[in-house]
């Protein structure tokens, strides 16, 4: 289905959507250059072989947190770039074939943390309803701070989304206290309160979490915040009926009906709205991107100063890499940041040694989360698991612990008493039990 949507996309014309300005300036060239290819054997040969290896890693059954950046990682990272790999021209089979070994090898690392089995029990420092008024008290003080500096072209406006970015950033400097707090609120604290709204069928935490969700949609222009909202509340509810894998079976509905209703609309109407902002920026973008990367990696020293290597990579320009991979990649774009998954951006950023250190990281982070799990049994883990695994197709695997507030969360997590209740189950999958969460306030 996802190649039948490109297909028609690129053999019928259609605009590239980029962003809301150039709906409003249809004149403006498209920003991705998407470039149509056909199936041949080679392509049916690499592209099936490389999807089936995907669908490998991805689990059957959900019994860890480590199974769910498997699961984010497979379907958002792995398939789609397997799927669409010449999307910015051709590729040859000893190239791609080196582009999804570096792609997944991280995870098959973390693939591999499932056999190394140890439960780690810490101790317990901290009730359940402590954390959760930590939490919200968090969201508080950040929303305070970020409201009493907004920028001038705050509004809900949908069409000036990313002025109010650009004017954020002005504002909320990168590497500055305002910019982390709001960054922890967006990304994890905001859905950690959503996901126990669900689990623990509290309805005034999932309000405060849109409330927390609208505020920065009216600050910054941030929509992202309201995906993984949703994304914590279905965790929750999978958590609260005792089974925790049938989060996976949502997304693929979800991702499943989007992909037959944006094909109904190109039959019915010829038009592409709903293909433009759900599966082009969520399935088209990130391998253009990804290639972007490679390609940019493999430029010749007199056209990338300074130039890319395998062991220093792009040596002290390395903080700014997404901006110039951006500006290469988008030289028309008004704000040129490409950000894709966290092991392309490291490898880019400080070739093999920072591309090795964070798959080690990412690998070492899921084990540890797992034999904590296994120690305790505690759903907060699994929801530090999910959320970890969404940002890092996204974000570098560093501002996902520190910026994004996972470290903090999955922190006081490990030390949040937790009580199952041994009269009852919850399946993870394919009949297999664990227990399940307890109430409180």
């Amino acid at each position: 289905m996802l190649y039948a949507l490109y297909f028609l996309k690129m053999n019928g014309n259609f605009p590239v959507i980029l962003d809301q300005e150039s709906l409003k300036r249809p004149a403006v060239p498209a920003m991705y250059a998407f470039q149509k290819f056909s199936i041949g054997v080679s392509y049916l040969f690499l592209a099936t072989g490389s999807v089936l290896f995907a669908s490998v890693l991805i689990p059957v059954r959900y019994t860890k947190p480590s199974d769910f950046f498997l699961l984010f990682y497979g379907l958002l990272v792995l398939i789609p770039f397997a799927t669409l790999y010449p999307i910015r021209g051709a590729i040859s089979p000893a190239d791609f074939v080196l582009y999804f070994s570096v792609l997944g090898l991280p995870a098959l690392m973390v693939y591999a943390t499932a056999f190394f089995f140890y439960p780690i029990h810490f101790p317990k420092w901290i009730d359940l309803r402590t954390l959760i008024r930590l939490m919200a008290l968090f969201c508080l003080i950040s929303m305070a701070l970020a409201l009493r500096h907004a920028p001038v072209s705050a509004s809900f406006d949908y069409f000036s989304v990313y002025v109010r970015r650009m004017e954020g950033r002005a504002i909320y400097l990168e590497g500055t206290l305002p910019a982390y707090l709001n960054m922890m609120t967006i990304n994890g604290f905001a859905p950690f309160l959503a996901f126990i709204a669900a689990w623990q069928y509290r309805v005034r935490w999932f309000v405060f979490a849109l409330a927390c969700s609208a505020v920065y949609f009216y600050l910054i222009g941030i929509k992202s915040s309201l995906f993984y909202i949703f994304l914590a509340v279905a965790l929750g509810y999978a958590v609260r009926v005792r089974k925790i894998y049938i989060l996976s079976r949502i997304l693929t509905a979800f991702l499943l009906i989007v992909f037959a209703l944006a094909l109904a609309q190109y039959w019915i109407f010829r038009d592409f709205w709903i293909s433009d902002y759900f599966v082009e920026r969520t399935f088209f973008v990130p391998p253009y991107i990804i290639s972007g990367y490679f390609d940019f990696m493999r430029l010749p020293p007199d056209l990338l100063q300074p130039a890319w290597t395998l062991f220093e990579g792009i040596g002290e320009a390395s903080s700014n890499i997404a901006f110039l991979v951006g500006k290469w990649l988008f030289p028309m774009a008004t704000a040129n940041n490409a950000n894709t998954n966290t092991f392309i951006y490291k490898l880019a950023a400080g070739g093999i040694p920072l591309y090795a250190v964070t798959v080690l990281l990412v690998a070492g982070f899921y084990a540890l989360l797992n034999n904590a799990y296994a120690a305790s049994r505690s759903p907060l883990l699994i929801y530090v698991g999910v959320e970890y695994g969404i940002l890092l197709t996204e974000q570098s695997a560093t501002t996902a612990l520190l910026s994004s507030g996972m470290g903090v969360i999955a922190m006081l997590c490990v030390f949040t008493r937790f009580v199952p209740d041994s009269s009852s189950e919850y399946t993870t999958g394919k009949g297999e039990n664990n227990p399940p969460g307890h109430s409180c306030g």
